[in-house]
């Protein structure tokens, strides 16, 4: 040995990383996004964009008090719904065309299928306009 380090072997490690490299430097040229054989795998900003969709139909619901989630799945996409009713906390789960739910933010037709559509499937979440209503009746009974 002459003190230096023996150069690194080409072996099947370095096509590994020079693969991986070149499939990061693709993602990134496509803005995030990474297809997979027919598989969406979504960027940061566009799950930001989708809960923004959900969160503004939620809003607009006056639901009184819930948490939510909203994530690809294999097939579409799933809305968990955690809300306050009568006896407690509910969740409940339901696919999402991200598609419409998209559309919503500027189609008022797709706005209205989906809050139809999500208003029958949270019918025992609390609304803001019972708490009220509920207040109103205990000022009334003192």
């Amino acid at each position: 040995m002459n003190g230096r380090p023996s150069s690194p072997a080409r072996g099947s490690t370095e096509i590994d990383i020079r693969q991986i490299h070149k499939g990061v430097l693709d993602v990134a040229q496509r803005g995030g996004a990474v297809c997979r054989e027919n598989e969406m795998v979504w960027s940061g900003a566009d799950l930001q964009r989708v809960t923004d969709a959900a969160g503004a139909l939620l809003e607009e619901l006056g639901l009184d008090a819930y948490l939510f989630a909203i994530e690809p799945r294999e097939d579409d996409w799933e809305l968990k719904l955690e809300c306050a009713f009568k006896d407690g906390w509910q969740t409940v789960t339901l696919p999402v065309d991200v598609e419409l739910l998209l559309a919503s933010r500027t189609d008022n037709a797709a706005r209205a299928r989906l809050l139809q559509s999500w208003s029958c499937r949270f019918t025992a979440c609390l609304k803001s306009a019972d708490r009220e209503s509920n207040a109103e009746g205990a000022v009334d009974t003192a």
